[in-house]
This record gives C-alpha cells, sequence and structure tokens, in this order.
C-alpha cells in the first residue's frame, strides 16, 4: 500500500504530554485523539461557539484544516498522530453519571401544560460509564511546536492551557483535568513510526481490523473505514 505523506515547511515531529488531575471519562469507548482536541479549537477560532455539535446525518461535516502532516492513501486521508498512550499506572473503572431529561426539548414538541419527569420515559435515569485513571496522556505528531502550543493549546510559560483544561467526556463535571501541557520535540521518531501507532485503512499492515474514524469528527459515519488496530511496541 503506498502511503503519501504531505507536510508544510518547518513540521517536525514532536511529543505531547498532557498530565492529568482527574480520571478520564470515555463515553464513546476510545480515549481522547490530539488531532480531535485541536479541531475543536480551530473550530471555536472560527467562531462556532458549539462545535461538537456536529448533526450526524450531516453527510460532508466541515473540515477545519488543522497545520499538521497528513497522510494520505487514494482518496483517504487523516493527519500523522499517534492513538493516545496512558503514562504510569492504568486503572480503568466506571462512573455513575445522572442523566436528567431535557425539559426544554420536550416543552417544544407538545401543547401539554406539563410534562411528568418522575416516572416513564421521560424520567432521569443513570449511565455506568468507563473512565481511565493514569498520571498522563501522551501522543506524537508531525506539526509545528509554536503553532501548537499559541494557536491550538494557547499555553502559558508554566504549560497551562487558556483553552484546553479538560479532556474526555462529561468535562464539566470534572473529569479529565489537565494540570498542564507540555509540547516537546521527538527526533527520535519519524512519520513511518508515528503511522504505525495509529489505526490506518485495511491493507497498511497485517492485524486485526476494526471500523474506526480517520480524521476528525473520529465518531461521524463519514469518517468511518475498515482499519488495521495500530503496534504499540
Amino acid at each position: 500500500m503506498r502511503v503519501i505523506i504531505d507536510h508544510d515547511r518547518g513540521t517536525r515531529p514532536l511529543a505531547i504530554t498532557a498530565t492529568l488531575a482527574e480520571r478520564i471519562l470515555v463515553r464513546i469507548g476510545d480515549l481522547p485523539q490530539i488531532d480531535g482536541i485541536f479541531a475543536v479549537q480551530r473550530l471555536r477560532m472560527l467562531g462556532d461557539e458549539r462545535p461538537e455539535q456536529i448533526e450526524r446525518h450531516d453527510p460532508r461535516p466541515a473540515e477545519v484544516g488543522l497545520r499538521l502532516a497528513k497522510w494520505r492513501v487514494g482518496d483517504l486521508w487523516g493527519y500523522v498522530v499517534t492513538e493516545p498512550l496512558p503514562v504510569g499506572e492504568v486503572r480503568y473503572g466506571r462512573a455513575e453519571i445522572r442523566k436528567m431529561p431535557d425539559t426544554d426539548a420536550m416543552a417544544e414538541l407538545t401543547d401539554a401544560p406539563s410534562v411528568t419527569v418522575s416516572a416513564g420515559a421521560t424520567k432521569a435515569y443513570d449511565l455506568t460509564l468507563p473512565t481511565v485513571q493514569c498520571s498522563a496522556l501522551k501522543w506524537w505528531v508531525i506539526g509545528k511546536s509554536k503553532e501548537i502550543r499559541r494557536r491550538y493549546l494557547r499555553l502559558d510559560a508554566e504549560g497551562r492551557s487558556q483553552a484546553v483544561h479538560s479532556i474526555g467526556s462529561k468535562r464539566g463535571l470534572g473529569f479529565g483535568r489537565v494540570l498542564r501541557w507540555a509540547v516537546d520535540e521527538a527526533p527520535e521518531v519519524d512519520a513511518d513510526w508515528i503511522l504505525a501507532r495509529r489505526w490506518m485503512p485495511e491493507g497498511y499492515r497485517e492485524g486485526r481490523t476494526s471500523l474506526r474514524g480517520i480524521r476528525p469528527p473520529y465518531w461521524h459515519p463519514a469518517r468511518q473505514v475498515t482499519c488495521v488496530e495500530p503496534a504499540w511496541d
């Protein structure tokens, strides 16, 4: 399989580390992708107030144009980034989340003067969602350190982000809080090393296959293709 790497002048292999204060809630089963985190910030920079709210039935979700190296295989492409790697001792658990009904949406769908939320289909319920606890998450990318620090993460001198305070799902409940970020050069890796450590289209290498997203938004059906699993050492 022929893979083409496209990158701008001045891009370099980088290691990005998020040191965590709280466990991460992984609602769809996967740890957060770094290009997905950057894509949300890029959409906010472009004036989108709710960038996560992309309609699932939209056949062509917007491309955000991240300044990262890209891989191309035929008509398929994505960014040269690894899957997230948990650092330190890793513990898997569960969290109980109380799901409250959206009474404002209910009111728009009925002429009734009131809606009962204490019983039936409109009653609040508990969600049991998986969590991952580790000291940090680490990704490798090919990009520009200054661009990532200043535009996507907006880091201060001590590595605190003015844009990305938490990662994963249910961030408003305190999950996935990030203490600090680090963006370091990683001359020991290259594009081939990085692509070996992410889901790639079927045929790129031998291994187990699964339907996976190849670029943000990863969950969208238009981004799903049959991919082969990463090959971490």
